[in-house]
């Protein structure tokens, strides 16, 4: 899906490499949007950074290796 997207002319596409649990992806969604809207504008150039500080809290608070690793974010 992410090359899909990529094709059809997103510039970034966060994704997984696997399928996922359902209760750890709205966690991802959650922190990862706050990040990236914290400011007066949303930051689409804090994108790889807002995923990275995402993985590491789900990681932070005991979720499993599997849990936590199949998050990539691709694009320019």
């Amino acid at each position: 899906l992410a090359a899909g997207m990529l094709l059809a002319g997103c510039r970034g596409v966060v994704a997984t490499m696997w399928s996922i649990g359902d209760n750890d992806a709205p966690r991802i969604t959650d922190d990862f949007y706050a990040h990236v809207l914290a400011g007066e504008r949303p930051d689409h150039t804090q994108a790889a950074f807002a995923l990275h500080q995402a993985v590491q809290r789900l990681h932070s608070d005991g979720a499993s290796f599997l849990s936590w690793v199949p998050y990539i974010r691709v694009g320019v």
